[in-house]
C-alpha cells in the first residue's frame, strides 16, 4: 500500500522532493494525491488546529502527535523521575505507546 506522510508544525510543512512552505502544502497535497485509490495518509503534527484539519481532506487519514514533541513533553513531565524518563524515551523508538501509558499509571 502506498502511504503519504505529511510532517507539519505551526511554521512549516515538509514535502518530499519539494520546499517548505505552509501555504504551498495546505492544499496541493490534497489536490495532487489521488484520493480515489486506497492510499494511506499519516499526518504528523504539533496539535495545531490547521494541521489536524488535514484529516478532513483525506478519507481514512490518521493524525498523530509527532515524535519530536512527544519526546519533549515526556522529558518535561518526567524531569523529576530520571529512571521513568529514560524508560519513556525508549517507547517512541520501539513504537510502544502502551509502555508510556504504563509508566504514567
Amino acid at each position: 500500500m502506498k502511504v503519504l506522510f505529511v510532517e507539519a508544525d505551526g511554521m512549516w510543512v515538509a514535502r518530499q522532493h519539494g520546499g517548505k512552505n505552509k501555504k504551498e502544502a495546505r492544499k496541493p497535497a490534497a489536490l495532487q494525491w489521488d484520493r480515489s485509490q486506497r492510499h494511506g495518509v499519516v499526518i504528523n503534527g504539533d496539535r495545531t488546529g490547521w494541521i489536524r484539519m488535514g484529516i478532513e481532506h483525506f478519507p481514512k487519514a490518521t493524525y498523530q502527535f509527532d515524535r519530536f514533541r512527544l519526546v519533549r513533553e515526556l522529558k518535561t513531565c518526567l524531569r523529576e523521575a530520571p529512571e521513568a524518563c529514560k524508560a519513556a524515551m525508549k517507547a517512541p523508538e520501539g513504537n510502544c505507546p502502551e509502555e508510556v501509558l504504563r509508566i504514567f499509571s
